[in-house]
């Protein structure tokens, strides 16, 4: 399933479309449904639906005569502000559309006033990946049921909290007849505290940690195709997308045929469209290769491995960590990428001495922020335990750690033994059955398939790329509710201002 065609279409239907008249409206939405359609439309698309045009309710806007859609989250200012655009007669009507609940009293009355709750309390970051609006139970309740899921839930935090706010919503584990058994597993970071500190080198992954990418709703068919291939093979796919159409061209110079010279011509507006994606993902792959040579990534990457898989690339115990790091810094390389490699060498369980982080102090010039960052590391890494065995499996030597987020999934996906075979062991709700053993159904018009649900408070991208993967190739539907989809340099902000 695809969260972001799904809430396109229940947007379109309960939103968008307001009245069974044939008439055009306009639509105006606050700051917080526009964090719901970044996502999941561009501006064409919500046009489409008989939108006249798109007004920001916080700004001045002019009378127009004609009915207005209101897409907003309620509160006092949102109150005050369609009062007064009643009172001054912006619109002709006004269909109000919130997506938190409302009391009767906080309700403009009057003519041609329209009020409906349509229960959207996420943003959609990706086809499987959504965040929260405002709080995680919100966004939690507000998913189970739009998806019509009811979860049995796995705790494997060190901080109980939010697992008991979640746990004690008897509207996400309730009994409903229409609803159908899923699995909650609430993570934290300290979970893998890898991921978010290397460098992965598939297109995407590549293209946000390098601050290179555009677009946010790119769905093109090349985009699908290219955005987890590693780098080294992105270039070959584009130059052959650039082959064909260069030898299409030439066919439409040298044939006489007049049905294949119309075929051509038909094709014509989509291979305009494709070439135009064509060049510009051949400059986007261009500008992330020139900038991992200008890096050193290769050569970053290498160290990066090493440490993080705890074996170098014949499969030799690796325990130079502290001195390849030190040779590092001692290097012309970027800063950010000297702090990441200390800081994944301390997240393994690296304990530096007193006269290293002096010379850590001296050569990075370390800021008290980022000193409390290794505080901070110091104490997740209490629950983080790294893989021990040796991947012997890996195509690229600069690819050779594999997220631990694929050794949990695996577990329930796979139905195969590893450090996660005991999940049910742990504290869990009252509903005590075997996550593998659980009978659980997606959708009915979709094809039946098993469903997981994860809260991890940040993700990365490659975490992302990995459960688009799992859920495309398994009997699974892995969705993963998240605070935040990070890229590094948003992990290491994310590290100075969280509580840990």
């Amino acid at each position: 399933m695809n969260l972001k065609e799904m809430m396109r279409e229940k947007i379109a239907k309960d939103v968008l479309r307001q009245s069974s008249e044939d008439e055009w409206h306009v639509f105006v939405y606050n700051k917080s449904t526009a964090r719901i359609l970044t996502h999941i439309f561009t501006k064409t698309q919500i046009l489409s639906n008989e939108i006249l045009s798109m007004q920001r309710l916080e700004l001045n806007r002019d009378p127009i005569a004609y009915p207005a859609i209101y897409f907003v989250t309620y509160c006092k200012e949102t109150y005050r502000a369609i009062k007064k655009d009643v009172k001054n007669k912006i619109y002709t009507k006004y269909y109000i559309i919130h997506t938190n609940e409302i009391k009767e009293n906080e309700k403009i009355i009057g003519d041609n006033i329209f009020y409906k709750h349509v229960d959207i309390n996420f943003v959609v970051m990706d086809e499987r990946v959504f965040t929260c609006l405002d709080s995680v139970e919100d966004a939690m309740r507000s998913f189970s049921s739009i998806l019509k899921l009811r979860f049995n839930m796995v705790n494997l935090r060190a901080d109980t909290a939010l697992f008991e706010q979640l746990r004690t919503n008897d509207s996400m584990c309730e009994s409903r007849s229409e609803y159908y058994n899923s699995d909650l597993i609430i993570l934290d970071r300290s979970f893998d505290m890898i991921v978010p500190l290397i460098h992965f080198f598939n297109f995407e992954s590549l293209l946000y940690d390098l601050n290179l990418c555009q677009s946010t709703t790119d769905e093109s068919p090349l985009y699908r195709e290219i955005r987890y291939l590693h780098i080294a093979d992105t270039n070959s796919v584009l130059n052959n997308k650039a082959q064909k159409l260069v030898e299409g061209m030439k066919k439409i110079d040298q044939k006489t045929d007049i049905n294949e010279i119309h075929k051509l011509v038909l094709e014509a507006p989509e291979n305009i469209k494709l070439k135009e994606s064509v060049n510009r993902y051949i400059n986007l792959a261009e500008d992330t290769l020139n900038l991992f040579e200008k890096e050193q990534l290769n050569y970053i990457a290498t160290f990066e491995q090493n440490i993080s898989t705890g074996y170098d690339n014949k499969g030799s115990r690796y325990q130079n960590g502290i001195k390849d790091v030190f040779s590092v810094l001692n290097q012309k390389i970027k800063r950010e990428n000297k702090l990441r490699l200390v800081l994944l060498l301390l997240s393994t369980h690296y304990d530096f001495q007193a006269n290293e982080v002096s010379k850590l102090k001296d050569k990075l010039m370390l800021t008290d922020q980022e000193l409390k960052i290794f505080e901070k590391l110091k104490v997740m890494r209490k629950n983080f335990n790294k893989r021990k065995e040796y991947n012997s499996k890996f195509t690229y030597e600069i690819s050779r750690y594999d997220p631990l987020l694929h050794d949990l999934l695996r577990a329930f996906v796979q139905n195969k033994n590893n450090r996660f075979s005991n999940l049910v062991k742990r504290e869990t709700t009252e509903k005590k059955e075997s996550l593998r053993k659980s009978s659980f159904v997606f959708m009915r018009h979709e094809t039946k398939k098993k469903t997981l649900v994860l809260y991890i408070d940040v993700l990365t991208y490659p975490e992302m790329m990995l459960i688009n993967q799992m859920s495309e190739k398994s009997s699974y539907e892995v969705f993963v509710c998240t605070n935040q989809v990070v890229t590094p340099k948003e992990y290491l902000k994310w590290l100075e201002e969280t509580r840990v």
